[in-house]
């Protein structure tokens, strides 16, 4: 069996998921700022996501522009539970 872990974002719960190679998942990270995040990248210490705000374009929103500054590029220090054991 591989130890690989996926990593998901979860826009529901402002969260960003690991997958294990049993099928379940654990919470990497979670933070209320982390809005539609869309983009992920790990190390085995840390977790950085992008907030990109998608659901705040104006073609999601009759036109108007709900994004908000500052644009976030978030890090999840993962050192106490690695990414990938």
């Amino acid at each position: 069996m591989s130890t690989a872990n996926a990593l998901s974002t979860d826009s529901e719960h402002d969260a960003v998921l690991r997958r294990w190679p049993d099928g379940h998942f654990d919470t990497v990270g979670r933070d209320p700022r982390l809005v539609w995040a869309d983009g992920i990248f790990a190390t085995q210490h840390s977790v950085y996501v992008i907030a990109g705000q998608w659901e705040r374009l104006p073609s999601f929103n009759h036109g108007e522009n709900l994004r908000r500054s500052p644009y976030l590029l978030l890090r999840f220090d993962t050192r106490d539970n690695p990414i990938v054991p």
